[in-house]
């Protein structure tokens, strides 16, 4: 794997100032870029910034609340596509007194100089617009695997996608609040017809009679009509009062329109539909009953030709949203339809059609919300005890809608069975603990079996496998009353854990003890102990995840970036003292690094 690296070195020195008044901090930021040798047989990868080894950062005799801003902007040479992540090694005890956030966007007057800079309006990983880190400098992994990946414009993903990649050994996935009934990439080869793809729930595409013209895999994954006309698809039938329908919209010329549907009839043109018109650059919400179209509210966002909005309609009862690109745009009430469920796509071709024309739709998702807690998307349903409740709000999406399962510390847990667990397991999900010390164990005692994550009263976040505990240094307090993912890896011998798809404790097992079905949510195993907060989307694989499938899973309220040949983004970095070091003689050196590696 070919890589070129952009490295922002960053010494920071503290001293003592040489005067009256005591103690004081410097830091200086310098901004260097350096290369390895480029793969010239099958291209090249190469990333450069526009510093020319300039000093990107300075403080000078900085105490607490002290910052420095600074833009620099990175840049792709290199002839292939490639990843980008942001990594970063840092030492010293000052270190973790800095605070970092990074902030990707456009428009900067130049290196340093910030004026104009404007942050990307999507809110990538649920930390800000445009912001794809915030934290500690000490806390930057330094790992390309476990780096920050620099996200998409155009693969905007949903949470769950990144777990159906990695359905490979997947035991158990349950989702908690809400049931994916079609999560579809529209993978397939080019030119196919929209029949029937990989889905985690529901049934083969069924074509509407009404359609003129059939939908069609395109050479980049997505679908489009066929030919000039009316394409319309519908997916298995289901009798939920509320759905939730989502997708990419990309806009390949300026004509044509394609949406999505909800509440759909089996036969005829009937339904809500909210389509993009390309040619006005306007969303519509419909009512369409029989191909007749009233509409209920519209909203002027173009779309530029080559660019992607993220599309999601959630229908309740009477109540219909329509957010576009995390942004609510749409709220009506209506109630013209009866409830039926059925979710599908429209599209609609003008003007020749081909796999560089019209409107086009990928990443179709469909679900239904506040769904008994017990549901499993994969393997075996759970069994609840107490009632959890299912609630709105939750992670790990800060885009789409999202449901969760709410325990309340007393009398309430899922029990989740997976079996066939041996020295080869992940155990991953998202967690809000508000009260309490576990938030998953399998079905054991005292200082058995398997724990994934739980403090025991000394302050520091633990976990357990095969009845030997691990301390992974991490501080347990700032962990409650927030949303983490947290991820128990087995891989023979080697345990790890990781933390918001970081990676922050390795070691080694010599017991090979399985865990005992089944798993108890928020409960200390059989121990009658519970713990308050949330849960949502638990998944058990009998597999070790790779590093790269933990990130993903976690980052993935967007896909990662593939850069092509020239493409350049501006970057922004905030650098605050977060607190007083405790000594005039601490010190830390660090370094960010923007690494690509190709595909």
């Amino acid at each position: 794997m070919a890589s070129r690296r952009l490295l922002l070195s960053s010494p920071v020195l503290v001293f003592a100032a040489a005067c009256a008044l005591g103690a004081g901090t410097y830091a200086k930021y310098v901004g260097t870029t350096t290369s390895d040798n480029d793969v010239t047989a099958a291209g090249s990868v190469h990333l450069t910034d526009n510093g020319s080894g300039q000093a990107l950062v300075g403080l000078t005799n900085a105490g607490a609340g002290a910052s420095d801003t600074n833009c620099i902007r990175v840049s792709s040479d290199g002839t292939l596509a490639s990843l980008v992540k942001l990594e970063a090694t840092s030492s010293g005890s000052l270190a973790k007194h800095l605070g970092v956030r990074i902030t990707r966007g456009t428009g900067a007057a130049g290196f340093k100089d910030c004026s104009g800079f404007d942050a990307d309006s999507r809110n990538y990983y649920g930390l800000g617009a445009g912001v794809v880190y915030d934290g500690r400098l000490s806390d930057l992994s330094s790992a390309w695997a476990t780096g920050v990946s620099d996200p998409s414009e155009s693969l905007f993903a949903t949470s769950i996608n990144p777990i159906l990649a990695a359905r490979t050994n997947l035991v158990g996935l349950w989702e908690l609040g809400e049931r994916t009934r079609r999560a579809d990439a529209f993978t397939g080869t080019a030119g196919a017809l929209l029949t029937s793809r990989t889905e985690l729930y529901g049934g083969a595409w069924t074509r509407q009679a009404i359609s003129t013209t059939n939908a069609v895999i395109s050479s980049s994954g997505r679908v489009r009509p066929q030919a000039d006309g009316l394409a319309e698809y519908r997916v298995a039938t289901t009798t939920a009062t509320a759905e939730i329908v989502s997708a990419d919209v990309t806009v390949q010329s300026p004509t044509g329109e394609a949406g999505l549907m909800t509440r759909m009839a089996t036969t005829g043109d009937t339904g809500y539909l909210i389509r993009y018109i390309a040619t006005t650059g306007v969303w519509e919400l419909d009512v369409v009953n029989a191909g007749a179209a009233t509409v209920l509210g519209s909203w002027t966002g173009p779309v530029a030709v080559g660019d992607t909005a993220h599309l999601v309609m959630d229908q309740e009862a009477g109540s219909i949203t329509v957010t576009i690109d995390g942004t609510q745009r749409l709220a009506v009430t209506d109630n013209s339809i009866a409830a039926s469920g059925r979710t599908g796509i429209r599209l609609v071709g003008a003007s020749g059609q081909g796999d560089t024309f019209g409107v086009q739709l990928d990443n179709f998702r469909s679900y239904q919300p506040n769904q008994a807690s017990t549901v499993a998307s994969t393997g075996t349903a759970a069994t609840a005890t107490g009632g959890p409740v299912v609630t709105a709000g939750a992670q790990p999406s800060p885009t789409d809608v999202q449901w969760g399962v709410a325990f309340n510390g007393t009398s309430q847990t899922l029990s989740l069975p997976a079996t066939g667990i041996t020295t080869s397991a992940t155990v991953a999900g998202w967690f809000k603990l508000t009260s309490g010390n576990a938030i998953m164990r399998d079905s054991s005692t005292g200082t058995a079996g398997w724990s994934l994550g739980f403090d025991d009263g000394s302050g520091t976040l633990k976990f357990r496998v095969s009845g030997q505990t691990f301390d992974t240094g991490v501080p347990f307090a700032p962990l409650r009353n927030a949303w983490h993912h947290h991820a128990l890896v087995r891989n023979g011998s080697t345990v790890e854990y990781y933390l918001d798809g970081r990676q922050v404790y390795s070691g080694t097992v010599s017991d090979t003890t399985a865990p005992t079905s089944p798993w108890f949510l928020m409960k200390d195993g059989t121990d009658a102990t519970f713990s308050n907060g949330r849960v949502d989307q638990v998944a058990i694989w009998s597999r070790a995840l790779g590093a790269d499938e933990i990130a993903a899973i976690h980052d993935a309220v967007s896909a990662p970036a593939e850069w092509a040949q020239g493409e350049s983004h501006w970057y922004r970095i905030d650098v605050t003292v977060d607190e007083d070091p405790a000594a005039a003689s601490s010190s830390a050196t660090g370094t960010f690094t923007w690494e690509a590696h190709s595909r």
